[in-house]
């Protein structure tokens, strides 16, 4: 069977539905790659594709009967699982967001057509109410990790909302940058993908050695890295947004709300 190319639209939209994490291990910060479940290489339906990491892609080609250790109805019920469970954390994490907000958060326009940023006013709005967004998400996170019996899998539920709040955040400033920046792709994408290669980078100074090698402790810390990467982030679009937009703004005040907002770990 002939390779036909994934289009860019189709893998994009896979990524972002996988957090960029393959569905079978969902451990943050592996070299992931989009596997064909009917095996057909030509076959670039959404519903065809799956996001896996380089072992996990690696049980599906095993040949013949037993030996093959993930199968393609095994495949698809990780791959709706872990889709489910991620759309539910950014749905949260939407409600978290709008929560603590004045007013409803922006939607990044899109990129095409005259490009028209939201009104200054609305942007003093948005970035006022960040530290309460990124309060009220650490309250909920740690509902999570200080759970009796949480222990290193309630830090990384946790860890991973908390991140995922202050990922949606950040994409509602989307709107105020040209959508000729990211390359011409929309806000959205290119600031998951951007956290997602964080997590790798992150990923390979904790486990230096070998890939596992401190399991759920590895993961750990690999995110609280990701969460200050995040964090920063959002700190550094505030400061350039609010240079370039506002004539009155206290970036040093507002980042002192943002960073006593933060919970250390």
């Amino acid at each position: 069977m002939a390779r036909i190319p994934i289009p860019v639209s189709t893998e994009t939209e896979v990524m972002y539905q996988h957090d960029r994490t393959c569905c079978v291990c969902n451990q943050p910060g592996k070299s992931v790659q989009i596997h064909h479940i009917d095996e057909d290489p030509s076959n670039n339906e959404l519903g065809n594709l799956a996001v896996l990491c380089l072992e996990d892609h690696n049980s599906t080609q095993v040949r013949g009967g037993f030996s093959k250790q993930l199968k393609a109805p095994d495949v698809i019920k990780y791959r709706n699982e872990w889709v489910r469970r991620v759309r539910e954390r950014r749905e949260q994490a939407d409600k978290i967001a709008i929560q603590e907000m004045t007013q409803k958060p922006v939607r990044p326009d899109k990129t095409s057509g005259e490009w028209e940023p939201p009104t200054p006013r609305l942007l003093a709005v948005y970035i006022s109410g960040l530290p309460d967004v990124l309060k009220h998400a650490y309250q909920e996170g740690a509902k999570i990790w200080d759970a009796p019996g949480a222990e290193n899998r309630g830090r990384v539920i946790g860890l991973r909302l908390v991140i995922e709040v202050i990922e949606q955040s950040w994409v509602q400033l989307g709107p105020w940058f040209s959508p000729y920046h990211f390359g011409g792709e929309p806000a959205r994408d290119y600031f998951s993908r951007y956290l997602a290669d964080r997590n790798v980078w992150n990923r390979s100074l904790v486990e230096a050695k070998e890939f596992g090698y401190k399991a759920r402790v590895g993961t750990v810390e690999t995110l609280e890295r990701t969460l200050d990467d995040a964090q920063e982030a959002v700190a550094e679009t505030v400061r350039a947004l609010g240079s370039v937009f506002l004539e009155e703004f206290d970036y040093n005040n507002w980042l002192k709300r943002w960073n006593n907002s933060i919970v250390p770990s």
